[in-house]
C-alpha cells in the first residue's frame, strides 16, 4: 500500500542494468546475494488545478483585464508515441474559472512514469458554443506539450491570448444573457444551444433564426469592421434577437437591413429595438458600446435618449433629448422600453436639441416617471397573445397588449414616454379626455383645457387629445371653441384619436 515499504531479500539489480556476479565453483557464476533491499511504495499521480482566464481589452474601466472562463470544459491529454493521444481527465470550471482534475495516474502507455502532457480548453458553456464555420467543431485552445511530467500537485493559471479570447468572450456574454433570461423567466427554457460562428468573412454580425446561429464578424482576423468579437453589447443584442425569435414576439421573419437612424417597417423596428433594450437590461446601462474603432471605447447608442454616439466618444452629456422617430425606428423603440423600466425620471425640458429629430420638452410635468419592472415588459410581450391572435409584433400591438388588462395601466405616463420618442398618437384613448382620467369628455376636461391655455395650468397628459377639431395643430383657441360647441351647443363630434 502507498506509504509502506517493500523489502526484497534477494540479489540487487542496480540502476546500471547489470547483474552483480560472484564465482561459484571453477566455471560457474551466480548473482550476488546482498539483500534485503527496501523501497517505499509511493503513488505515481499528478494533480492539476488552477484558473482559466481570457483577455477583455476594455475590462470594466476601459483598460485590458483578464476575466474567468466560466463553465467551460478543459481536458488533460497525453501525447503518446506517434500520433496517439489519450484523454486522461476532463472537468469544467466554476464561475470563478477554477478547475481541479484531482489525482490522475501518471504512468504512460509504456508503463513508464511521467506523461507527455497538454491541455485543451473548449469555447463552450451551457449557453453557447463558438465555432469557426456553421456546424463546425467547437473552437478550442491547446497548450504546448510538457514531456515527462513528474508526479506531484500543480497549481496553474492559463490565460488565452488576445486573438483566442474573442471566442471565450462571446460565449461568456451569451451566458450572461441566458442567466438574466432565466432570472426573469425561469419557466421559459431556451430550446437549443446557441451557436456562435466567429469568422472573418461573415459580412456583418447578425442572428439567423433558421439555424439559431449568431454570426460574429471577427475584425481581429481581417480589416476592422463593426462590430467585432470584443463588442459585448453587440453580442448581447444578437442574443436578444434570439429571444424575440424563439418566443415569437416582435417579428422573427423581418430581415430588413437599414441605417439605424431610419424609419422602417414597425415590425422590424420592434425586433431591433427590443434587442438593443435587452443589451441594456443585461449590462444595466443605457450606454451601449461598440469598440470597432481599434478597440477604442466608443458609444454605439444611448437607449436612454435614443441617440447615436460617434466613434471615440464617451461623453454621454453630449446626447440630446429623445429620439423622436417613433415606433418605426429601432432606437426610439429601445428608448420607449428603457424609459418604461428605468428608475430615474428624465427631465428633457432644459436640454438643447441635438441629433435625430429631437423634442426639447415633455408633454406634462412628470416626464417619464414610469418605473415598471422588466419582467412586466416581458409579460406583455410573451403572455398576452390575444392581441390580433399573436404576441405583439409591433410597438402599437405592444401598446394594445399592455392595455388589454387593467394592470399595469398608467396610460398618461405611458403616453408621455411614447410622445418623447415620437409617437404621440398612442396616448390618446378617449377623444376629449383632456385631463387623462379615463372618463369624459366632461366639464372637468373643459376646465383643465382652459387652465392649460390661459392660466399656466398643468400640461396635458396627452397633448394630441387637445386637438379636438382634428386639424393636427393646437390645442389652440379653435379647439377650445370647438369643445364648447360640442359640450353646450350640439356641435359636431370631437375628432377621433389619430
Amino acid at each position: 500500500m502507498v506509504g509502506n515499504e517493500l523489502c526484497i531479500d534477494s540479489c540487487w539489480y542496480p540502476p546500471t542494468m547489470e547483474w552483480m556476479w560472484v564465482a561459484w565453483g571453477v566455471t560457474k557464476y551466480a548473482p550476488a546475494w546482498d539483500g534485503p533491499h527496501c523501497f517505499e511504495v509511493i503513488e505515481n499521480t499528478i494533480d492539476f488545478s488552477g484558473f482559466l482566464k481570457y483577455v477583455d481589452p476594455l475590462g470594466s474601466g476601459g483598460s485590458p483585464d483578464t476575466l474567468p472562463m466560466r463553465g467551460v470544459t478543459i481536458q488533460m491529454l497525453d501525447q503518446d508515441r506517434g500520433t496517439s493521444i489519450d484523454t486522461l481527465a476532463t472537468t469544467s470550471t466554476d464561475d470563478s474559472g477554477y478547475f481541479d482534475f484531482g489525482a490522475v495516474n501518471n504512468w504512460d502507455d509504456a508503463g513508464v512514469a511521467g506523461q507527455e502532457l497538454f491541455f485543451r480548453i473548449f469555447a463552450e458553456n451551457v449557453a453557447a458554443k463558438a465555432v469557426e464555420s456553421y456546424g463546425g467543431v467547437t473552437y478550442y485552445v491547446q497548450t504546448a506539450t510538457e514531456n515527462n511530467i513528474t508526479s506531484g500537485v500543480y497549481d496553474t493559471t492559463i490565460v488565452a491570448t488576445s486573438v483566442q479570447s474573442g471566442y471565450f468572450l462571446c460565449i461568456d456574454e451569451a451566458l450572461d444573457g441566458q442567466q438574466k433570461w432565466y432570472e426573469l423567466r425561469p419557466d421559459d427554457s431556451l430550446s437549443v444551444l446557441l451557436e456562435l460562428v466567429i469568422a472573418a468573412d461573415s459580412g456583418y454580425s447578425r442572428f439567423d433564426a433558421d439555424s439559431n446561429c449568431v454570426y460574429v464578424n471577427d475584425s481581429a482576423i481581417t480589416a476592422k469592421k463593426a462590430p467585432d468579437t470584443f463588442d459585448r453589447d453587440v453580442i448581447q443584442a444578437l442574443f436578444g434577437k434570439r429571444i424575440a425569435c424563439e418566443f415569437s414576439f416582435c417579428d422573427s421573419g423581418s430581415t430588413a437591413v437599414c441605417p439605424v437612424d431610419s424609419v422602417v417597417d414597425p415590425a422590424y423596428a420592434a425586433k431591433e429595438g427590443f434587442s438593443r433594450w435587452w443589451a441594456s437590461v443585461v449590462s444595466e446601462s443605457p450606454n451601449l458600446v461598440n469598440t470597432w474603432n481599434n478597440y477604442s471605447d466608443s458609444f454605439w447608442v444611448n437607449v436612454e435618449n435614443g441617440e447615436f454616439g460617434t466613434a471615440g466618444s464617451t461623453d454621454s452629456s453630449r446626447l440630446g433629448t429623445a429620439n423622436a422617430l417613433g415606433d418605426a425606428n429601432e432606437v426610439a423603440v429601445a428608448g420607449i422600453l428603457w424609459d418604461i423600466c428605468d428608475t430615474i425620471p428624465d427631465d428633457y425640458s432644459g436640454r438643447d436639441d441635438w441629433g435625430i429629430d429631437t423634442i426639447p420638452h415633455t408633454p406634462d410635468s412628470v416626464y417619464d416617471s414610469l418605473s415598471i419592472s422588466i419582467d412586466t415588459v416581458l409579460l406583455v410581450f410573451l403572455d398576452r397573445g390575444e392581441v390580433n391572435g399573436h404576441n405583439p409584433k409591433t410597438m402599437n400591438e405592444f401598446w394594445d397588449a399592455w392595455f388589454s388588462s387593467t394592470s399595469p395601466g398608467q396610460s398618461s405616463r405611458m403616453g408621455d414616454v411614447w410622445y418623447e420618442h415620437g409617437d404621440s398618437a398612442v396616448c390618446c384613448e378617449t377623444p376629449g379626455d383632456i385631463n387623462g382620467n379615463g372618463t369624459g369628455p366632461d366639464i372637468a376636461d373643459l376646465v383643465y383645457l382652459v387652465n392649460y391655455m390661459f392660466k399656466s395650468g398643468t400640461d396635458l397628459p396627452c397633448e394630441v387629445v387637445g386637438d379636438v377639431n382634428g386639424n393636427e395643430v393646437g390645442p389652440d383657441i379653435q379647439d377650445l371653441v370647438y369643445f364648447v360647441n360640442y359640450m353646450f351647443k350640439n356641435g359636431p363630434d370631437l375628432a377621433d384619436c389619430p
